[in-house]
């Protein structure tokens, strides 16, 4: 994970600002593997990201919101839960014809 986390690290050094698949994709992968090393907050801020920016790539916008409302799901903050629901309704239907729409749907249900 850490070395995950340096890769994609430089991904986004060397992306530039008219990279943007590449600076997107690099923000989400860096996401999951601060996810995997359990640092939920700063995963939250790459997700949230690509997710409310991202203009490139319907999956991946997809992807970007429902693990950012998984990862504030982790962090229990107070009130959030709202929120967590919401995002994944927007996975759902507004993204229902990406692979996240049913996880999304799934994790709706246990809500």
């Amino acid at each position: 994970n850490r070395q995950a986390i340096t890769f994609f690290q430089s991904a986004l050094s060397s992306a530039g600002k008219t990279e943007s698949a590449l600076r997107y994709a690099s923000l989400l992968g860096l996401g999951e593997a601060q996810v995997a090393e359990k640092r939920f907050r700063e995963a939250q801020l790459n997700f949230a990201k690509v997710s409310s920016i991202d203009h490139t790539d319907r999956d991946r916008v997809a992807r970007a919101l429902f693990r950012l409302a998984e990862s504030t799901r982790e962090l229990s903050d107070p009130g959030s839960a709202g929120t967590v629901r919401m995002w994944l309704q927007s996975v759902s239907t507004d993204y229902g014809d990406t692979p996240w729409a049913g996880p999304a749907r799934e994790l709706l249900e246990t809500l």
